[in-house]
């Protein structure tokens, strides 16, 4: 298909190749301490010394334990697919999940309105194995607490979200998680492997990056917007021809 592949792409792609074509690697002794529940396959390539532990399993086994949840089973599930999103079956969903106009769900993405209803708006991209699910606890005042996902933003690969409110124009990379009860503006980029605790409020055009680190960046807004529209368009052509979609 018509495919357009930038600058970036090339160097991430070489990394990998240029890193492991080092000649100092031979020259590392390897160590590597694995704990006993830990699960690492034979592929994965480690030089030096390294130490694994059990919090490795559960990051390998968080889609499972997921799936696993006895309670899925007592969910009624309510879908509500607007006429011009393109949802795939292979898509995992349960419960009351509402979502908009010109929104993608790439297969083995998860959305579990599990304590309440999530709603996501229009022309947001959720990539594979991203988990959007409510935990969020229930109360005698607010028997239901809605997730509410604005428009034309990125879940990329592996993220998980439990925020009670995402704005607009927003990139949550990687495995980035945002725990339940908080709060994402407009226009912010939460960087790989970025944690956005219980109870934290990231303002608009804010770049969380590092840890706690974070900065105003008004611009990443922009930088974002101008591929989401050809990120869309590609999808739009390809998704549709290689997998079946809910309707």
């Amino acid at each position: 298909g018509e495919v357009s592949i930038g600058e970036d792409f090339l160097s991430r792609f070489v990394t990998m190749t240029s890193i492991l074509d080092d000649p100092s690697l031979a020259q590392l002794k390897t160590v590597l301490k694995v704990a006993a529940t830990a699960i690492v396959c034979q592929e994965a390539i480690i030089y030096g010394e390294v130490s694994i532990g059990e919090d490795f399993l559960s990051r390998f086994v968080t889609m499972t334990s997921i799936l696993d949840d006895p309670s899925l089973a007592q969910l009624k599930t309510v879908l509500k697919v607007a006429a011009t999103a393109i949802v795939c079956q292979e898509a995992i969903i349960y419960g009351e999940v509402s979502i908009g106009e010109g929104t993608i769900v790439h297969p083995k993405a998860v959305i579990i309105a599990k304590t309440g209803p999530i709603f996501i708006g229009k022309d947001n991209i959720i990539e594979e194995q991203v988990q959007i699910i409510n935990t969020m606890e229930l109360d005698d005042n607010s028997p239901q607490k809605a997730i509410r996902i604005g428009s034309s933003n990125l879940f990329e690969v592996g993220s998980r979200v439990e925020s009670e409110w995402i704005g607009s124009e927003n990139v949550i990379q990687c495995k980035a998680q945002l725990h339940a009860n908080t709060r994402v503006g407009d226009g912010c980029v939460i960087s790989p492997l970025q944690v956005i605790s219980k109870g934290q409020k990231v303002e608009d055009n804010i770049v969380i990056w590092g840890g706690r680190n974070q900065s105003l960046r008004p611009n990443a807004r922009e930088n974002h917007l101008s591929m989401h529209d050809k990120h869309l368009e590609v999808l739009r052509k390809t998704l549709p021809a290689s997998h079946h979609l809910k309707k």
